[in-house]
């Protein structure tokens, strides 16, 4: 954990040695942890892009920096946050208001080095106690072959896909993603109250024939920063706004042009 003010790293210990964690977020408090651990047991196995390997969620609420003021017989330091039977919990995102998660996840074993995942929330605070939550699939795996003018196609990725994606502002309800189809990065909207899916098309910028890579760069309140290109033309950077992210539009409204601002960055001056 970096601590900007005093410009000082210390590593949170008490973490034990086959579990490598990665990508953590802060809770509510700003001191807590959340983060996946990949479950290791052979140290010569490595890390690497594929995410075949047990990975689960885990919550430290108060970390502990000094190797010797780590209590071994306190269960309850680390706390497993996702159910026992889900093989892969990764990438989890709060909501603004810290009430919900929401992960991409398999509750089955899988072979395939990219996927075929689950979206899944369930609610924060963690419910007393030291056992992991009960969660919801909002986006369930893809079953069958889709078809080929499909829209979605399933989750599919690396941990780069889903580094990105959150909730949008202040929304309890609509989640955002990358993930690939065909081969091709896209954008994804997701509605978990409803459990929809759309795909977000840029005005003037998305190919109707879907042949465009969208790779989604940074994210800021409402504005997403995505790069765009396709096999015949250079990458270009686009900046997407939403007009309204009130909980209160259909997906369908969300993700409409007529709630879309669109620029491409064709410059960057810095002050």
């Amino acid at each position: 954990m970096f601590d900007l003010k005093e410009s000082k790293m210390e590593q949170v210990h008490g973490i034990r040695e086959t579990l490598y964690p990665q990508y953590p977020v802060f809770d509510e408090s700003g001191k807590g942890v959340l983060f996946q651990g990949v479950d290791m047991p052979h140290f010569k196995l490595g890390l690497i892009f594929c995410l075949n390997r047990p990975t689960s969620l885990y919550y430290i609420a108060d970390p502990v920096f000094d190797k010797k003021k780590v209590d071994a017989e306190n269960k309850s330091y680390i706390r497993r946050v996702n159910p026992e039977n889900e093989y892969l919990a990764m990438q989890p995102r709060f909501t603004r208001d810290f009430s919900k998660i929401a992960y991409i996840g398999r509750t089955e074993k899988f072979l395939s080095h990219s996927g075929n995942y689950e979206l899944k929330t369930l609610s924060w605070p963690l419910p007393e106690g030291d056992g992991p939550a009960e969660s919801e699939t909002v986006v369930n795996r893809m079953s069958e072959y889709p078809a080929d003018d499909a829209e979605f196609a399933g989750l599919y990725g690396y941990n780069d896909t889903y580094s990105q994606g959150q909730f949008l502002v202040d929304s309890k309800k609509f989640f955002f993603t990358q993930s690939q189809v065909k081969g091709l990065d896209r954008l994804f909207f997701v509605d978990t109250d409803g459990k929809k899916v759309r795909m977000l098309r840029i005005p003037g910028i998305s190919s109707e024939a879907r042949a465009g890579s969208h790779v989604l760069l940074r994210v800021f309140e409402d504005t997403l920063v995505v790069r765009y290109s396709e096999m015949t033309k250079p990458p270009t950077v686009v900046v997407v706004r939403f007009k309204s992210t009130s909980d209160e539009l259909s997906l369908d409204q969300l993700v409409a042009e007529d709630n879309l601002k669109v620029d491409v960055l064709d410059k960057l001056t810095l002050d």
